[in-house]
Parts: C-alpha cells; structure tokens; sequence
C-alpha cells in the first residue's frame, strides 16, 4: 500500500513486489492517486484506497509541517480498514502510509513499513532546521538552531497528538514522537546505506533492518536525442522527480542552459512547453542511466535520485523544496557529495561550475568539514 501520488513511493512498491514474486505469494495492491495506474500497467491487482490529492497533501505539509490533521487521519484510517476487511493480507506493506500504524495493527495483521532512515527516531545525524519548514521561515535557521535541543522533543510530541487521538480510538498506546508513527513495530525496512544514514547502534531496534537503496526505472528507452549530445561538453541532468513544479524545472534549464552547458532533463507528468535552445527533454527515461551521461546531476534532493547519483559517482546540486530533502542534502554536504542551493540563479549557477570542473574523489569546495573519521574517505568520484 503506497501512497499513490507520489510516483517514489509507488515505484518502491514496485520494485519490492517484483522481488517478492519469486516467493509464491499473492501480491495485491492498493493505492489511489496520479501513479496509481502503474502498478495496473504492471500486471498487480489494484484495489481504490482513499488518497489526498498530490496539491492537498503538499499544501498541507508546506503550511503546517506535517502530513495529517486528525480528521484527515480517521478518513485514511477507517477506508485502509475496509480495503484490508476485504483482502484479508496476511502482510501489509507500506510505503508513506503512516495510517497503517493504526489500520493493520488495531486488525492485528503484521505490518512492514518502508521509510527512511531519516524519518526513525534512531537517526544518529543531528540535522539543521530546514529551510522548508515554516517554523525556520518565521524564525530565521539561527534562532532555531540554538533552541533546537529543548524544542525539538517538544514538536515531534506535537506532530504525534493526530496519531494518538486515532490510535487510543482504536485501543492502541500513543507515541510520544512522530517518527515511530513512520516506522512498524513489526518490521521496518530502510532503503538506504549505513554510511550515508547512520543509525544509533546503541538504540537501533533489532526489527529494523537496512536494505540498500531500492531503484525503480520506467520502462522506457533512453531517449532518441542521446546520440545528438556532444559528449566533449560538460552534461548537466535536471531531475525534481514527480513533485518538482514544471517552472521550477524550466527557470533552472534556462539558467544552466545560457551558460553554454548541455542540459538533459526529465518532466515526469510535466508537458515542457516553452524549453530553450541546448535543452533536451522527456518525461521520463532510466535514472542511473542519465546520471551516467552527466557530469553533474541537479535534483530536488530526493532519496532515490541522491543514490542513483552516487551509484554512477557523480556529484549532486540540491534544489530541495521539503524538509526531507534538505535533510538528504545536508548529508550530501557533510560528506563531500555535493552541495544544496539557497538561492537562485547565481548560486546554482557556481555550484554547478564547481561540481563541472571539481577532479573526480575530490570533495567540492567548502565541504567535507568535521566529517567523522569512517565518513573522510567518500568523495564526488566514488
């Protein structure tokens, strides 16, 4: 059961019912929303669970941090208990569905979360305040940097009362932090490396498991404009996945574009429209190979896209537009892989000069400071 409009966390879904296939077990889905129809293209059984809107879903996580009001919850709550009523799994899984903390445990069906490491309360990376958030927008990143440690387990308490009102209906103890309402207290895998996200090990619970980045492609071609790319200029691959705003794509290309760059990017449900001269595009094509062709790959910092790139060794601008992402982006500074974007064009523009011309192995400048020990030797040519 993935969230459905967001095409990262179907494509996991995905990827993770292919595998199981080998096991001889019945897989059946269910999942609403603008990527839902995928995974009927692929030959699963589909069944309509409630789902926001992709739009309702980010306005609310823009304007109040978090992903569910308690209305919002009992609504996703009581349809995930009629589509399991119906199917009657023997395991749920879920991917972005934190209801199910509610749903299948109050039926007593064994529940695996996928999530990332990020989003566990074992997380040993103390992260910044994130820019996207609209606390730090108030605020300012400073102020809430120095209160950070006396305020933070008071916020994820807060973030947490939607999920106990509907979890104490339901006869279940509440959490006194939101991130356990991401994982399962019955499995909970994590799609990332330990050396990118690093867990507590003191703390780490023994039903939390590591799994490796897990990859979904769509089944296409790479596209016909490959061969017309003159491979003796600098590439820069444009990604922002599925939540990244056309025009948000469409300023960057331009920017990267007017400095004589060779832009490659995907649009996903975006249609292009006005694109300039020296852009090519295609709503999608295979990830790792399109970071394989690139010298740089400018993303919106998302956890998929950061592995892909680093599993072709290429350094990663970061345009994030969530708090997850930022997090995301703030390892990749920490450890040398590349660097976040505040503001635009001319920051964009220098960071992506640096990663061009930055020798393979070589952290970009200004980064790579108090990384720990384990961590010094990961660089952009890895």
């Amino acid at each position: 059961m993935p969230e459905g409009t967001i095409l990262a966390h179907v494509g996991r879904t995905l990827t993770l019912a292919h595998a199981l296939s080998s096991l001889q077990v019945e897989i059946r889905f269910a999942a609403s929303g603008e990527h839902a129809e995928r995974i009927s293209r692929s030959g699963w059984p589909v069944a309509p669970v409630h789902t926001r809107s992709r739009k309702e879903l980010f306005d609310q996580m823009a304007r109040k941090g978090n992903a569910f009001t308690r209305e919002q919850l009992e609504e996703y709550v009581e349809d995930e208990r009629r589509v399991l009523g119906e199917i009657r799994p023997d395991i749920v899984i879920g991917d972005f569905r934190p209801s199910l903390c509610i749903s299948a445990v109050s039926m007593r069906i064994p529940y695996v979360s996928v999530v990332n490491a990020v989003w566990t309360s074992h997380c040993a990376v103390r992260f910044a305040p994130p820019l996207t958030m609209p606390l730090t927008k108030i605020f300012g990143q400073t102020l809430l940097e120095i209160v950070q440690p006396y305020l933070e387990g008071s916020l994820y308490r807060y973030f947490a009362r939607p999920f106990n009102v509907v979890r104490r209906k339901y006869g279940l103890p509440g959490f006194s932090d939101i991130r356990d309402a991401m994982c399962s207290e019955d499995l909970t895998l994590m799609p990332d490396v330990p050396e990118f996200l690093p867990l507590d090990e003191a703390t780490k619970p023994k039903h939390y498991r590591y799994v490796g980045p897990i990859f979904w492609e769509p089944d296409v071609e790479m596209p016909e404009w490959i061969d017309a790319l003159d491979r003796n200029r600098p590439i820069v691959y444009i990604t922002m996945g599925s939540t990244g705003p056309l025009d948000q794509i469409r300023t960057l290309a331009r920017i990267l574009a007017a400095r004589g760059l060779q832009v490659v990017c995907t649009t996903a449900t975006h249609t292009p429209g006005d694109i300039p001269e020296g852009v090519f595009t295609a709503p999608y094509a295979p990830g790792a190979e399109m970071c394989a062709i690139a010298d740089v790959v400018v993303c919106h910092g998302g956890n998929g896209t950061i592995y892909q790139a680093l599993s072709q060794g290429r350094p990663i601008v970061g345009v994030a537009t969530f708090h997850d992402q930022e997090f995301n982006m703030q390892r990749v500074e920490a450890l040398g892989l590349g660097k976040g974007v505040c503001g635009m064009p001319s920051d964009l523009a220098s960071r992506v000069d640096q990663a061009v011309h930055a020798p393979a192995g070589q952290e970009l400048p200004g980064q790579g400071d108090g990384v720990p020990a384990a961590d010094a030797g990961v660089g952009c040519g890895v």
